[in-house]
């Protein structure tokens, strides 16, 4: 119990250190996680985006995985049964999905209590809104939202 405990530290600081390095463009985890082997962190972000944590592209492409139980959209390799229950957390940032689908928990109850789906204030890729800007990471750190998802995905782990 106790090796778990500290393997859900370590994810939970590794996470939050990620997740709060959104406008770096270096990925910090790989070196964050050598004193965490029994840790496993995934991060997901678009092609297009540069290294380092992303959001947008990533969160969509997430949604394939969690909601998506059978071949759709050219993704062939939906989460097999039951595997949802290895995964503590999920956090998206700007998910464009969102304006078609709804958030995560609405569509897919096996994620419903493990994952956080946020959306600054007029970003216009999740929310409808026509404020840019808000689409970008400084509106995503400064207004809380990155410390929202980490003290979430922190709680599951």
């Amino acid at each position: 119990m106790a090796h778990r405990w500290y393997g859900a530290a370590c994810a939970a600081s590794i996470a939050a250190a990620s997740l709060l390095a959104l406008a770096v463009t270096t990925f910090a985890a790989p070196a964050a996680s050598a004193g965490c082997p029994g840790a496993e962190v995934v991060f997901a972000r678009g092609r297009e985006e540069p290294p380092g944590v992303g959001y947008s592209l990533g969160a969509a492409s997430a949604d394939l995985v969690v909601a998506v139980t059978e071949p759709a959209f050219g993704f062939t390799n939906p989460l097999p049964p039951a595997l949802d229950q290895q995964v503590a957390a999920v956090a998206l940032f700007g998910n464009g999905t969102r304006g078609i689908l709804g958030p995560v928990p609405d569509f897919s109850p096996a994620f419903a209590g493990k994952t956080i789906d946020v959306c600054a204030k007029g970003d216009p890729i999740c929310s409808g809104g026509l404020n840019w800007p808000s689409h970008l990471q400084p509106s995503y750190t400064d207004s809380g939202l990155v410390d929202q998802a980490a003290g979430f995905v922190a709680a599951r782990l």
